[in-house]
């Protein structure tokens, strides 16, 4: 039950990431670095957190988006077969939870 419900987050934080795009990256490295930036503007791993995050908008955003609905998806499915018992989920458990 708790599976298919971190299932369920996972596919609305892969369609809220698929349509905020660089939104709500930008403004989560905000929100976590904001002391950084008032102490030092010019900090190592303040800028180097910048250019990671440029770099995830052009390399890492569409796997991330498509991971994440992906794994909610096969969560869930997993989840209600297990609560329905089904004999041949519980193999197929092992391995998506194992590997995912």
């Amino acid at each position: 039950m708790v599976k298919s419900l971190f299932g369920f987050f996972e596919i609305l934080a892969g369609i809220l990431l698929a349509i905020s795009g660089k939104f709500i990256v930008d403004n989560l490295i905000l929100a976590v670095a904001q002391q950084e930036i008032i102490e030092d503007p010019h900090d190592f791993v303040l800028i180097t957190l910048i250019k990671i995050s440029n770099s995830f908008y052009t390399t890492g955003h569409i796997f991330a988006v498509f991971y994440l609905i992906f794994h909610g998806v096969v969560n869930i499915f997993l989840a209600i077969a297990l609560l329905k018992n089904k004999i041949w989920a519980y193999p197929w458990a092992m391995v998506g939870f194992g590997l995912l």
